[in-house]
């Protein structure tokens, strides 16, 4: 698993490192482009001064008085690029020649014959054809040079003392981001060793909201939340593992009674007795089946296959097949059923629904009394009511928690208790909802669909 702190680390690493090489190269250039001006302006006299090459005589250029050793100057006729005048410390060496319209000044870098670098500022100067006529002659390009190691120099030095200053800066950068991330995420790391001591023999442990930053704040309300339902999902499961016990406890002391019996007088053995254990088998057989279907269909991923079933035939279907368990009870149905209609479900996994819903109306129904069972057209699948004089409010929630029953009926071998949870869990793989209501002593299962 990548560690948060490290990846948030790297990453402000890399954006402060790109922020301080951009820092650098900006500063490097915009100082760079300072001392170019300032050596520029400073061979603009000198430019200035180079018209006297237009004057014969002692103001001429090689007058030392009118140059210094470190000046480069040369003029050439722009027409044929012949050279006019060039001052004597050039020797053979020879200035790059440049075309610049009179009135402008172009600044360039060159490296002369010998290698030396220069800096050169460079104008054009308009002419006359005689004194007499002031028609333009051909211009004369006019450059004056400098040496520029010195400027080389200094921009290499402030080169290097800038990214000196840049790296420095970006390793003092990085060391108060690891600071400030370690700080920051301080309370995230206590929220985990909080986290980390909850065990299921602790599940009633709650995160305390109060003094956590902002940002942690729904975090901890969120497992919180989840802490609740872990809590509730651990007690149905200690309430399910009693209730399972005291279901087969009965069973098995049963068949081991009359085992033992058996066993120990064989001569007064009846056939009976091998009858009640039988019976007290296939009800263990019973609670173990519908226990392993219920397992099954809340860990598998059962009824995906999905298909157009007519509900109404379905129910009718079912109806018939659950028709001895009401005849033998006196229970009579009301049914309210359209022609049909059409959902787009798993068949298997309706049916299992619908079954369990029959058999539980056929169970718990009071004797000689009516069972109401509507399909509408729109809005709930099915409904099913019948009356429940044994039942509260408070029961209600309880009806689908597997092995619950109201203690009139523990007594009932034939029931396994599992019948509703098996329904509901069914219903949830199906995105349905299976919801029960008690009003005025009649007990309603609605199925909907979930949109």
């Amino acid at each position: 698993m990548k560690s948060i702190r490290r990846h948030l680390v790297v990453w402000l690493l890399l954006w402060l490192s790109i922020l301080c090489v951009i820092a650098v190269v900006a500063f490097v250039l915009v100082a760079r482009k300072s001392l170019i001006a300032d050596f520029d302006r400073s061979l603009s006299p000198e430019l200035a001064n180079a018209r006297l090459l237009l004057r014969p005589g002692p103001l001429g250029f090689n007058n030392p008085e009118n140059r210094g050793v470190t000046i480069f100057i040369q003029a050439w006729d722009s027409d044929t690029k012949n050279t006019l005048h060039k001052s004597e410390n050039l020797g053979r060496r020879s200035l790059p020649y440049k075309m610049v319209r009179p009135r402008m000044t172009a600044n360039l870098d060159a490296i002369l014959q010998d290698g030396e670098p220069v800096r050169i500022a460079a104008t054009g100067i308009n002419t006359f054809a005689s004194k007499e006529n002031e028609k333009l002659g051909n211009p004369i390009i006019v450059a004056v040079a400098k040496n520029r190691s010195g400027l080389d120099a200094r921009i290499t030095r402030l080169t290097i003392l800038a990214s000196l200053i840049g790296g420095i800066g970006t390793i003092a950068a990085a060391g108060i981001a690891w600071l400030v991330l370690e700080r920051g995420i301080r309370p995230l790391d206590r929220l985990g060793n909080r986290v980390d001591k909850i065990d299921p023999n602790s599940l009633e442990t709650r995160l305390e909201i109060e003094g956590l930053a902002d940002e942690l704040e729904p975090f901890a309300t969120r497992i919180n939340v989840l802490l609740d339902r872990l809590e509730q999902g651990f007690e149905r499961e200690r309430r399910f593992s009693a209730d399972l016990s005291h279901e087969l406890r009965t069973p098995i002391a049963e068949i081991r009674s009359t085992a033992e019996f058996a066993t120990l007088y064989p001569d007064r053995a009846d056939p009976e007795d091998y009858q009640s254990i039988l019976q007290t088998t296939e009800r263990l057989q019973r609670i173990v089946e519908a226990q392993l279907a219920l397992a099954r269909i809340e860990s598998d991923q059962l009824f995906e296959e999905r298909e157009s079933v007519n509900l109404v035939s379905t129910v009718k279907h079912l109806m018939e097949a659950h028709s001895p368990a009401f005849e033998w009870r006196g229970l009579k149905i009301r049914d309210r059923l359209p022609d049909k209609r059409i959902v787009d479900t798993n068949r298997e996994g309706l049916s299992t629904i619908l079954s369990n819903l029959f058999s539980n109306a056929a169970d718990y129904a009071p004797k000689d009394s009516t069972i109401t069972l509507s399909v509408a057209e729109e809005g709930p699948w099915i409904t099913f009511s019948n009356s429940a004089p044994n039942l509260t409010q408070e029961d209600v929630p309880h009806l689908f928690e597997r092995l619950w029953r109201k203690d009139a009926s523990r007594t009932d071998g034939s029931h396994s208790g599992l019948g509703l949870s098996l329904a509901r869990s069914c219903a949830e793989k199906l995105g349905l909802r299976l919801e029960a209501t008690l009003s005025g002593g009649e007990l309603t299962f609605s199925l909907f669909e979930i949109r």
